[in-house]
C-alpha cells in the first residue's frame, strides 16, 4: 500500500538516486536546502518500505513553489503522482497559501491540466558554453547595501516575500552575489556551483534589461571560462535577446503553470532561482 510520509534527510540518497537518473543536476547540498526552507512541505512516497517517489515544495508566503515531482517508472500506473501533489497541495493550502506553481515537463501537461493546473508561460532553459573571450565592463557594483535591503527589493519587484530564501542564499554564495545600483539596488545576480563542473545563474532580478546586461556583463568577467546555465520566463522577450547575443543557447523548455490565484510579479525575473525552487 503506497503511503506519502514527510522527506528527511534520511531520503537524501534516494533523492539524489532519482535526480540523477533524470538528469537534472541536483546535488546533496539543494536536497538539504529544501529541508532547511521546508522541513515539512517535502514529501516520500512508499510502497510498505521501499521509496517510489518524492516532491518537494517551497513557501513564500501566499506563494509557494513545488519541484522535484519524480515517480520510479515501474509505479507510475498507480496514481502516486496524484497522491504526492495533493499532499504537498494539503500542506501548502493548509499554511495560507494561494499561489501554487511549478515548471512542468511537457510529457505531464495534459495529466497536469487534468488535475486542475493552468498554463502561464514556458520557462526557457539555456545554458552558455565556456570560453575565454573578455567583456567590457562598465557596471558600477552597488557596495553599499544590506541584506534587508536587498530583502526588500526583491519583494517588491516580484510581489512575493522570498526573504527564508534570499537569507539562505546570502548566507552560502554571498562571495558569487552581484549588485548593480547607483545610490540604491537596482539589480542583482547569484550565481551558483553546479555538481558537475559549471555554474548557474539565479535567480537574476533586475528593474530592466540595461541592468541584466550589465549584471551579466559582470558574472562573465568572472564566470565565463566555465559553462554556465539558466532559466528565465519567455514573457521577458528582452532578457532572452540579451542572453542569446552573449552566446547563451536553448535547451528544453518547461511549461509554468499555477493552482489557485494568478500571480503577476515575473517581468523583473531575469533568471529564476532553479526549475525546483522557482
Amino acid at each position: 500500500m503506497i503511503h506519502i510520509h514527510e522527506m528527511s534527510e534520511a531520503d537524501i540518497p534516494y533523492g539524489m538516486e532519482r535526480t540523477d537518473t533524470e538528469q537534472w543536476g541536483y546535488s546533496v547540498a539543494d536536497y538539504k536546502r529544501l529541508l532547511f526552507l521546508s522541513p515539512k512541505g517535502c514529501f516520500i512516497a512508499r510502497d510498505d518500505d521501499q521509496r517510489v517517489g518524492l516532491i518537494t515544495t517551497v513557501q513564500y508566503g501566499e506563494y509557494a513553489f513545488m519541484g522535484t515531482l519524480i515517480v520510479q517508472p515501474e509505479y507510475r500506473s498507480q496514481k502516486i503522482g496524484d497522491k504526492l501533489i495533493h499532499a504537498a497541495i494539503e500542506y501548502l493550502t493548509g499554511r495560507g497559501v494561494k499561489t501554487i506553481e511549478f515548471d512542468g515537463v511537457f510529457s505531464a501537461v495534459p495529466w497536469y491540466r487534468r488535475l486542475g493546473f493552468k498554463d502561464k508561460y514556458l520557462s526557457l532553459r539555456f545554458f552558455r558554453l565556456p570560453n575565454h573571450i573578455h567583456f567590457d565592463s562598465t557596471m558600477k557594483l552597488h557596495a553599499d547595501f544590506t541584506p534587508d535591503e536587498l530583502l526588500q527589493f526583491d519583494r517588491r519587484l516580484t510581489k512575493r516575500d522570498r526573504s527564508i530564501f534570499l537569507r539562505r542564499y546570502l548566507a552560502e554564495f554571498s562571495d558569487s552575489l552581484f549588485v548593480a545600483g547607483n545610490g540604491r539596488i537596482e539589480g542583482y545576480a547569484f550565481v551558483k556551483p553546479l555538481p558537475e563542473n559549471g555554474y548557474y545563474i539565479g535567480p537574476c532580478i533586475a528593474e530592466s534589461s540595461e541592468i541584466t546586461e550589465m549584471l551579466l556583463n559582470e558574472i562573465l568577467q568572472r564566470f565565463g571560462q566555465y559553462r554556465l546555465s539558466l532559466g528565465v520566463p519567455d514573457i521577458n522577450a528582452n532578457d532572452i535577446a540579451i542572453y542569446r547575443r552573449y552566446g547563451f543557447q536553448h535547451t528544453l523548455p518547461s511549461l509554468r503553470m499555477y493552482d489557485g490565484e494568478f500571480q503577476e510579479g515575473d517581468t523583473s525575473i531575469a533568471a529564476i532561482i532553479t526549475p525546483g525552487m522557482g
